[in-house]
């Protein structure tokens, strides 16, 4: 029996020669494989930079050093804070004091064989904004029992001596469009010859209508595509002034959704007021402020929020011996370009093309540049620098040789 760790017979040792030859087989082809695959592509294994923007291909005779496939948002680094403030604000709901109906004289009386039933109509523009509304009348003389009814409800039934009554309050009673009073009077009964009357005077209907004109008040600002996807931290932040216990609630909103709901302290510097970052939207966002009651005069409104720290990338590129020696003798240019969303908004950006800069400062949806001053063989490193937002449609680098 032949035991662990025994060799047969002509059988021979692995060879640390032959393990050595297997690796460097291996390490021949990865070196071959680099030196075959497309520069760029080469670039990516090597430095581990450029990531899916670098490419190498023919186009018409024209080589693309470098594309940019997608569009991109490019932000300035310094940019740590986003910051919008807001002109004062003045919200206030005031009351005034309105006669609705008024006559002079109302006549209401009932014997057994008659009867004579005193109205008077008013109209409720707003029924939610006409409050404290009163019948008010005095009797210059009374006989019988007076009752008196509003769209079919009673509100007073009793015999009353004559002078002013307390006014009476039809809040409850009150419909929007035409309302009917009925002023009637019992009857005698069994005293067929007699007549109960009532004669009254100076009667009116009064209520406080609510002027809420300047009850709400809305602001508007606009955010980038960029700004809405790096703000963390939002805060609005204001100033008001109002006198407590006069006030109603203050109620304010972002595009619909309630940032702060409550009676603020009057006169505190600052109050703040802390909400998500979803609230806010890319385009047209709406500030609204209102209350319910009360005067206030909102000032130092301020948004802000904390940015994410912004790292533009560096773009590389490769240019070989060759066609740098094309450059130098002018039978082959390299030229950048851009093209940008629109020609409303001014593009603002510096561009370092191996440490040297190149300037953009225009409104035209597309830049061209000649870069043959600023390119150099082998790897060039490309970074855009903005001063303000941009946003980039296409960006290239292109080698056309004459």
């Amino acid at each position: 029996m032949r035991r662990i760790g025994d060799k047969r017979k002509g059988e021979a040792a692995p060879s640390a020669s032959a393990a050595g030859a297997l690796i460097a087989i291996i390490a021949a082809l990865i070196v071959l494989y680099i030196l075959f695959v497309p520069p760029a592509e080469r670039e990516k294994i090597l430095e581990g930079t450029g990531g899916d923007y670098v490419t190498s291909e023919e186009e018409g005779g024209n080589t693309t050093l470098f594309e940019l496939k997608e569009p991109r948002m490019f932000l300035p680094e310094t940019e740590k804070k986003f910051e919008r403030i807001f002109p004062s604000v003045t919200l206030y709901i005031t009351e005034e004091g309105n006669v609705l109906k008024k006559v002079d004289s109302v006549y209401a009386r009932k014997s057994l064989f008659s009867e004579d039933i005193g109205n008077i109509d008013f109209k409720v523009d707003d029924k939610e904004h006409t409050k404290n509304i009163l019948l008010n009348f005095a009797i210059k003389e009374g006989k019988g029992r007076l009752t008196v009814r509003i769209n079919g409800n009673t509100v007073f039934d009793k015999e009353a001596a004559a002078g002013n009554i307390e006014p009476i309050k039809l809040d409850d009673y009150v419909k929007e469009g035409i309302n009917t009073v009925l002023f009637s009077v019992s009857s005698p009964g069994a005293l067929f010859w007699a007549t109960n009357k009532y004669s009254l005077e100076e009667v009116s209907v009064t209520a406080d209508l609510l002027r809420t004109e300047a009850q709400e008040s809305t602001v508007k600002f606009i955010l980038t595509k960029a700004e809405k996807e790096n703000i963390e931290k939002v805060m609005l932040r204001f100033f008001p002034s109002c006198t407590l216990g006069t006030v109603g609630k203050l109620d304010i909103s972002l595009n619909g959704l309630s940032v702060y709901s409550s009676v603020p302290d009057c006169g505190t510097p600052s109050v703040p007021a802390e909400f998500s970052p979803n609230y806010l939207v890319s385009g047209e966002n709406t500030l609204k402020f209102s209350t319910t009651k009360g005067r206030y005069l909102l000032e130092q409104i301020k948004l802000s929020a904390d940015m994410k720290k912004v790292e533009m990338p560096v773009y590389y590129f490769q240019l070989t011996s060759e066609q740098i020696g094309k450059i130098a003798d002018e039978d082959a240019n390299v030229t950048l370009s851009m093209k940008f969303v629109d020609d409303v908004e001014t593009k603002n950006t510096d561009i370092r093309l191996n440490g040297k800069l190149i300037l953009v400062n225009q409104k035209e949806m597309t830049f061209s540049k000649n870069i043959n001053d600023f390119v150099e063989k082998g790897n060039n490193a490309l970074k855009l620098e903005p001063i303000d937002a941009l946003e980039v449609v296409e960006m290239k680098v292109v080698l056309a040789e004459s």
